[in-house]
């Protein structure tokens, strides 16, 4: 087997292991304090580190200070919803009335704190309507009576002219967030008049007077106004000719929203509707079910929190837990949960403030130490924590950290919930290892900030997070090294298929070598256990005629391997990759996989020091599914070897 010099993989020995720096529990604070010292000049920096299992600190810097912490209030309501909920919980949206000869006078449309109905879901119950004879309906009714009448939540008041789909009003029932969309289409050409669509026609009083120029900047002023049952929405300016304004905007009451699309449904269903929507403030008892949609699971819905720091859907679910646990669907009750819930955690109720549940403006304060104190408790109740780990941000894998902490040390990986405000940046979350009980809570707020420094203070948070990474991936034992005996040893390279079935060790064949198995050699082997080739050869040098078959299709992998593959300062058991020359790319076997269309190939990650973080998960036809360690970028699958020292390329 011919391999190119700058292709050998190594594995290093113990011993040719170079001092790493010091990961002492003094060493590690005098780190994150040369950190501290490094924050923008004028801002307020509150870090704490603690065990999440023993809940014994780390550090503290200015831990019991409380700050805004932004939307890591989010934590708060996840853990909350989770706690008296539990992660089955789904929420049910019903329709009522009374049908004869096809006609319902009154159909009445209840919720009970759905945040992820849709106008699909509403769609499909007007559609089983419809196949049950519904011809026409005198009146739509909306009951919102599970909720208080107040669709702002507290805070929100503090920008009130703020129209994004962020600040959205909340509701018992609310459709597609309480937003719509705002599409204005300019003419083909200069003078053209432009035409201004929105969704449902019937909520929204519409008034447009936008021109359509030949060439220059857009220029369009949008300006909205509750009117009660309908929302007027002024659209003026200019628009180049040919383009296309699009935007998510909040609607003003999501009541009357809700009967308004309901009502368009109908009309499109062919179904009559006599009357203008109303909204019910009084609740209706004893009249018939007709319809009703049931959510997700909780479980799934709290990934709008964790992942993508929804502020509709957490002020909805705090109102929803209110409202299931006391029957009284208002912030204000749903606070008192939380504060009961941040009691059990150890965090006194005069230490703290919160007003809303989703950390939106000014009002909320919560030390780092609380939001450690929180975590810690929730990762030590085995009816929260796999829930709740699962519904945070991935750190360079998805949500809000899909873009940042893509040079984690192998072997660990970043849960965390992100927070951004004018002047403020949070991160708090979970750095975890391999072990299930090796994980450290951390939580990073950052106050006082001006707009030139948002980006600083996100990065030293990133530092934080990857800071405390480094520590345990430096306190585990060298268990990889033992796997391969701490000698240097020849496992693959570059032309060949880096990684092995682990039913079948031995050297890895080159690509000729290779060859597809026929359906009637394909075979379970068992692990350790040597798999007789064709034309193998007795020579002591393994390299040289002993040609393996690739692992069979049908058998499951025993074991997936990650190592780090690394340029400099290795640790024990660690992959040397040579780079190619002229950093060009190296095309990697790719094998097609039951269950996906292909296994993809991340792509490698290198951070400063020039360490590589990959996956070599041994891969055969069985598929399976790499753990959210964001060790192969955002890949779902990692074929054997899949990345490379620079870039991985698919074969074509």
């Amino acid at each position: 087997m011919r391999v190119s010099p700058a292709a050998w993989i190594v594995v290093l020995s113990a011993s040719a292991v170079a001092q790493g720096p010091d990961w002492t529990d003094e060493g590690l604070a005098r780190r994150l304090e040369r950190l501290v010292a490094s924050a923008p000049r004028g801002a307020r920096v509150g870090i704490a580190v603690a065990d999440a299992a023993t809940g014994q600190p780390w550090f503290r810097h200015a831990g019991d200070v409380p700050l805004n912490p932004a939307s890591n209030v989010k934590l708060v309501t996840a853990a909350l919803v989770l706690d008296v909920l539990g992660p089955a919980h789904a929420f049910e949206t019903t329709l009522h009335g009374s049908m004869r000869d096809g006609h319902v006078e009154t159909l009445v449309l209840r919720g009970r704190g759905d945040p992820s109905l849709r106008t699909a879901d509403l769609a499909e119950l007007v559609r089983r309507l419809v196949r049950d004879g519904l011809r026409s309906v005198g009146r739509v009714a909306v009951d919102g009576t599970w909720f208080e009448p107040s669709v702002l939540p507290p805070a929100y008041d503090q920008r009130p002219d703020e129209a994004a789909a962020f600040r959205a009003p909340v509701g018992a029932v609310a459709v597609d967030g309480a937003s719509f969309w705002l599409r204005v289409r300019a003419g083909s050409q200069a003078g053209a008049p432009a035409r201004v669509e929105t969704w449902p026609p019937g909520y929204f009083d519409l008034v447009a007077d936008v021109q359509t120029v030949e060439s220059g900047s857009t220029s369009l002023r949008i300006g909205q106004v509750d009117l009660g049952a309908r929302m007027r929405l002024e659209v003026r300016g200019r628009l180049v000719a040919g383009s296309v304004h699009v935007e998510r905007r909040r609607v003003e009451h999501p009541l009357h929203h809700a009967g308004q699309v309901l009502a368009q449904l109908l009309r499109e269903a062919g179904v009559s509707v006599a009357h203008e929507p109303v909204v019910l403030e009084t609740r209706t008892e004893g009249t018939a079910l007709l319809a009703s949609h049931r959510s997700a699971p909780l479980a799934q819905l709290l990934h709008a929190l964790g992942k993508h720091s929804d502020n509709f859907a957490a002020e909805t679910l705090l109102r929803a837990v209110a409202a299931e646990r006391t029957g009284e669907g208002s912030t204000e009750a749903g606070l008192r949960l939380a504060r009961e819930l941040m009691a059990r955690a150890g965090v006194p109720e005069s230490a703290y403030e919160l007003v809303n549940g989703s950390g939106l403006y000014a009002g909320n304060r919560l030390a780092p130490d609380h939001l450690v104190a929180l975590l810690v408790h929730v990762h030590r109740d085995s009816r929260l924590r796999p829930d709740f780990l699962a519904q945070l941000a991935i750190g360079g894998v998805d949500g809000t950290l899909a873009r940042r902490l893509r040079a984690l040390p192998a072997g660990t990986v970043v849960r965390a919930k992100t927070g951004t405000l004018a002047g403020v940046v949070a991160l708090s979350g979970y750095v975890l290892g391999d072990d299930p009980d090796e994980a450290v809570a951390f939580s990073v707020l950052v106050d006082q900030l001006r707009r030139s420094q948002l980006a600083a203070a996100r990065s030293l948070a990133d530092e934080v997070a990857t800071m405390l990474a480094e520590r345990l991936a430096a306190r585990r034992p060298p268990a990889a090294a033992s796997r391969y005996d701490h000698e240097p040893r020849l496992i693959g390279s570059v032309d060949g298929l880096v990684g092995r079935c682990d039913s079948e060790p031995g050297p890895i064949p080159t690509r000729s070598a290779r060859s597809r198995p026929s359906p009637s050699r394909s075979r379970s082997l068992e692990p350790g256990s040597r798999s007789p080739t064709r034309g193998a050869s007795s020579s002591p040098n393994p390299t040289r005629g002993a040609k393996r078959k690739p692992c069979p299709r049908s058998s499951r992998p025993t074991d997936a391997v990650r190592v780090p593959l690394t340029v400099a300062g290795p640790s024990p058991g660690d992959v040397r990759v040579s780079p190619p020359a002229r950093g060009r790319g190296v095309r990697w076997p790719v094998r097609r996989t039951r269950g996906s269309r292909r296994a993809r190939a991340g792509r490698c990650r290198v951070d400063r020091s020039g360490t590589t973080t990959a996956c070599a998960a041994v891969r055969t036809g069985w598929p399976r599914r790499v753990p959210d360690r964001g060790r192969c970028g955002r890949a779902r699958a990692c074929a054997a070897g899949n990345c490379g020292p620079r870039r991985v390329a698919r074969r074509r």
